[in-house]
């Protein structure tokens, strides 16, 4: 209060002339209120400090709850006695290090992979060109249509545009195979059921109809890889491309020996040490992995 004395204005005293007595009157709350906060502040901290614990969290404090003895305290009438509560990391003894052996993964990248890598972007570069007639397996078909579950339309299950690729698997098992033969301007009746393990659960399983039309049906033209298929892609030549697909399959397969090393390395410590983990850190953790469950789930538009 005598420091405070010097700092506060009010009206009808002089600046550093209000009585304490009034100064107690009017921020003798709030005042004590500060000064307990600061002295459980440093309490806990010296009962860290004394005993060299390692907080897992902030000590968590209960304070009285009677509200006349709470009064009591603010007031100066009595002691603060408080409870804290603290979660510490528990000592952990290092294990002997030499024991652990990790071995790692290397591959060399082949040529086949190479070749691979670079006929899925052929075709999916692939120029088309429009054809008369029913379609083939490899024949591009753009297609709208609408599907229907027990009757009733469902939800993403409608499209227009749709360009389909005979035989690239790219859409519902069946689905692809049942556009052999259509043509631009016919409509068809597709059944298909839906696979078990569909992203879509509500999905999953079912069997749907789908009545799609093909506007336009288009075969597949040639493709050469050589240096203009490079250039199309922003590359000077096909072995600078070639280069450009080894270098990412390199860094692909290395990226994929560093997960391994690095959870063969977190399981062979995990083996090595065995300690209590706190009960809150544990709470969080799960918090924090159910949380982006939940969000990987909502955003599949599964629950």
């Amino acid at each position: 209060m005598t420091e405070l004395k010097g700092q506060v204005r009010l009206n009808g005293f002089r600046p550093g002339k209000v009585p304490v007595a009034h100064l107690k009157r009017v921020y003798g709350k709030s005042v004590m209120a500060e000064v307990i906060e600061q002295a459980v502040t440093e309490a806990n901290g010296k009962i860290v400090e004394e005993h060299g614990f390692r907080l897992a969290l902030q000590p968590r404090v209960e304070l009285p709850k009677d509200e006349a003895e709470v009064t009591d305290v603010i007031e100066g009438k009595a002691d603060l006695a408080y409870t804290v509560e603290l979660e510490i990391l528990p000592v952990i003894e290092l294990g002997n290090f030499k024991d652990i052996s990790i071995e790692k993964l290397v591959a060399i990248v082949s040529d086949a992979e190479v070749d691979e890598t670079l006929n899925r972007l052929a075709d999916s570069n692939r120029p088309y060109s429009e054809k008369q007639g029913a379609a083939e397996n490899g024949d591009r078909v753009t297609t709208n249509f609408v599907g229907t579950i027990d009757g009733e339309a469902f939800e993403g299950g409608s499209g227009e545009g749709i360009q389909v690729v005979i035989g690239s698997n790219s859409f519902i098992p069946g689905f692809e195979e049942q556009l052999l033969g259509i043509a631009a301007g016919e409509t068809r009746t597709v059944n298909v059921s839906f696979p078990e393990a569909y992203a879509a659960r509500e999905l999953a399983g079912k069997a749907a109809a789908f009545e799609v039309t093909a506007t336009l049906v288009e075969a597949p033209g040639e493709l050469v890889l050589d240096d203009e298929f490079a250039k199309s892609l922003g590359q000077e030549s096909l072995d600078k491309l070639k280069e450009q697909v080894r270098a990412r399959i390199t860094q692909e397969h290395a990226g994929a020996s560093r997960q391994k090393v690095k959870r063969a390395l977190l399981d062979a410590l995990d083996a090595l040490h065995k300690f209590d983990v706190p009960p809150t850190l544990v709470s969080q953790e799960f918090d924090g992995v159910w949380q982006q469950v939940q969000q990987d789930l909502t955003a599949q538009g599964r629950t």
